[in-house]
């Protein structure tokens, strides 16, 4: 392969940067591997130890690892929105990679409120070590954020990983992320998402069940109900007492009191039991909803033989399918009329706001909430209510706390600050108070159907000072900005020739506001 040596940078003489970087200066004349020269944060991550073994030329090969490189540059000379960055070992081998195209980087933008880390490569030897920071739309469909190649997992490298995800998404946390049991994980996301809730993926304990508990799971009967018992304890328990006991009844039950993995869920239960996190933002509407991980993805896309570039091809080829089904649903939820169950104004309020998806979810437990009885136990500003099933044991009861002043509900259960979706025991207490309607603070944005519309949600701050950015910076906002534009004048042939007037008048602007400020330098 041939070599460069770095010897001097000279910003002048270089393209600009997609976001604005710093540059660590080689103080000594080193070869180092043919890098883009948009990229120049590569200097960041750099190890001067030398001590990596691990590295991608040597899991892939060094043609393969170039090859990436090749295809990563060649992405963002296409759009400057694509973003990619590379960390490399002291003998300048490529360790980890992490890229997010444009349109990533935008559905961020509304739905990167809670963020999955993917690793489900470790699974199988024979995966590539390609992980994902994932997330849901307000159609609960997966969106993907961000894309990497971990070869090397020590916490020094996911350190640089998740600060580098956070550069691509300009500096914003999210409220929550979710990955897998891992007390290097732990400590990275601690470190780096310091403000944001760190839970571990249920679904991937459950999945180590097997593994760990051979005894109870060699019997079909025995893991089938072991499995739901412990989903109960996980998702059911309404207060730290109730989960305590059903913890305790389980390891009575199968004799686990002194299986050590077992103890090790335990001490970490603050991070995976919903009963310890329901006072946080999860997006987590159902006890059944998990996004699809990488592994189905590798079953369905990755052949054994394939090699790296055909599988990112691939990967982008489902990328694209994705926001086809996306396009469908936002579609679908504008244009269709959701069938509805009673005379409610409420029912139809929420049909109206919510997207399809979400909206059969809120009808369910509004549907469901007739089905409970209520009682005022204590009165004042501030009014509790116990609210049961009709027929019911009063020890099942949810108890609910409402604000008069502020028309606002707080119900023990926990479903809509997990969730962002009423509850159907707080829906009770609306309906008995007399309320036609809830007030818009129960309309979490991104459910609703206009959960991408107006401008994106986050933007770095140097873009309000657009005198003093870097033309890529501005060029990297537009993109964005058309991107969403192309999104909404696609859905239908009227509303496509709306926006190809607004578009020709747009530029016609642009171009005479471009013609004058030429002129009027010219004149200097």
């Amino acid at each position: 392969m041939e070599k460069w040596v770095v010897s001097k940078f000279i910003p002048e003489h270089s393209h600009p940067f997609v976001d604005d970087v710093k540059v660590e200066k080689v103080k000594k004349r080193r070869q180092v591997p043919v890098i883009p020269a948009e990229f120049s944060s590569m200097f960041e991550g750099l190890s001067r130890d030398g001590g990596n073994e691990i590295s991608l030329d040597s899991v892939l090969g060094g043609g393969e690892s170039f090859g990436l490189l090749e295809y990563l540059k060649t992405q963002q000379s296409k759009n400057p929105a694509f973003f990619y960055s590379v960390q490399v070992d002291g003998n300048d081998h490529l360790t980890n990679v992490f890229w997010a195209n444009a349109k990533a980087r935008e559905s961020y933008s509304y739905f990167g409120d809670v963020v999955m880390f993917d690793t489900s490569y470790k699974d199988n030897k024979q995966m590539l070590p390609f992980a994902a920071f994932t997330g849901y739309n307000h159609h609960l469909q997966p969106v993907v954020f961000g894309c990497a190649l971990v070869v090397d997992d020590t916490t020094a490298s996911l350190i640089w990983l998740f600060e580098t995800f956070l550069v691509a998404m300009h500096g914003r946390h999210p409220v929550s992320l979710v990955s897998e049991h891992s007390g290097a994980l732990k400590a990275t996301t601690a470190r780096v998402f310091s403000s944001s809730c760190h839970r571990f993926c249920k679904w991937r304990i459950l999945s180590k069940c097997k593994e760990k508990l051979p005894d109870i799971c060699s019997d079909k009967v025995a893991r089938s109900t072991f499995k739901q018992e412990l989903k109960k304890c996980i998702d059911e328990s309404q207060t730290i007492e109730d989960f305590e006991s059903d913890w305790e009844a389980i390891l009575s039950k199968y004799g686990l009191r002194d299986n050590v993995w077992m103890q090790s869920l335990y001490e970490v239960r603050q991070q995976w039991a919903r009963v310890y996190l329901k006072s946080t933002f999860f997006a987590e509407v159902s006890p059944f909803q998990r996004a699809e991980s990488m592994k189905k993805f590798f079953k369905r896309n990755f052949e054994k033989n394939a090699n790296l570039r055909e599988f990112i091809v691939k990967f982008d080829q489902a990328m694209y399918g994705q926001l086809e089904k996306e396009v469908k649903e936002d579609f679908t939820s504008m244009c269709g009329s959701p069938i509805l169950k009673t005379g409610s104004p409420m029912e139809k309020q929420a049909a109206l706001t919510y997207t399809k998806t979400i909206f059969a979810i809120f009808q369910e437990e509004f549907i469901q909430s007739f089905a409970y009885l209520s009682d005022k136990i204590e009165d004042g500003t501030i009014c509790t209510y116990r609210v049961s099933l009709k027929g019911g044991s009063i020890q099942k009861s949810f108890f609910v706390s409402f604000d008069v002043p502020n028309m606002h509900a707080a119900c023990t259960c926990g479903m809509f600050t997990f969730s962002g979706i009423l509850c159907r025991h707080a829906l009770r207490v609306f309906s008995i108070l007399g309320f036609c309607k809830l007030p818009d603070y129960y309309f979490l944005k991104r459910w609703k159907q206009i959960a991408k519309n107006g401008a994106i949600s986050y933007k770095p701050p140097e873009l309000l000072h657009t005198d003093k950015i870097s033309v890529a910076s501005r060029y990297n906002s537009l993109f964005l900005d058309v991107l969403k534009f192309a999104e909404e004048g696609s859905t239908s042939a009227i509303i496509y020739k709306v926006a190809k007037d607004a578009l020709h008048k747009a530029f016609t602007e642009v171009a005479a506001a471009r013609k004058a400020v030429c002129s009027t330098e010219k004149g200097h």
